[in-house]
């Protein structure tokens, strides 16, 4: 994450010595971060399709549901689960747990892709407004 953080930093700068060139790299820098919030996009419906996979199968497992080789590799507690806090258990399951955290991780890393790409869009009306300063400060 620190490399998104010091890409975008670097990114957002703009040279007011040089005007025309930082109105060049707009576009190509928005490209950039827009392949970087699509790929991370995509990769946060995988980890929710697996999300709701393994809920499907830690729920199947509570129930009494799964194969006995589920069981054997995996004995439960001994504990007669009710239906009603099924819910419960998957929720405090370990397994569960960890890939909530990676889909949680994932969906703060779109946010800041999405907002580093809109700070991209605004650069270039930030270049634009600086060279009509440029112009009206030497009289044109």
């Amino acid at each position: 994450m620190n490399d998104i953080y010091n890409d975008a930093e670097n990114d957002a700068k703009i040279d007011y010595s040089q005007l025309e060139v930082e109105a060049s790299k707009t576009p190509s820098l928005i490209q950039k971060w827009n392949r970087l919030l699509t790929e991370a996009k995509f990769k946060e419906k995988l980890l929710k399709l697996d999300f709701k996979t393994l809920k499907s199968k830690k729920w199947e497992y509570y129930a009494g549901k799964s194969s006995p080789e589920e069981y054997m590799e995996n004995p439960p507690s001994g504990t007669k689960i009710l239906k009603g806090d099924i819910e419960k258990y998957i929720e405090m399951d370990k397994d569960v747990k960890n890939l909530a955290e990676k889909l949680s991780a994932q969906e703060v890393v779109v946010e800041y892709l999405q907002n580093t790409l809109n700070t991209m869009r605004d650069r270039s009306y930030s270049v634009q407004a600086a060279i009509k300063m440029r112009i009206f400060l030497s009289g044109g």
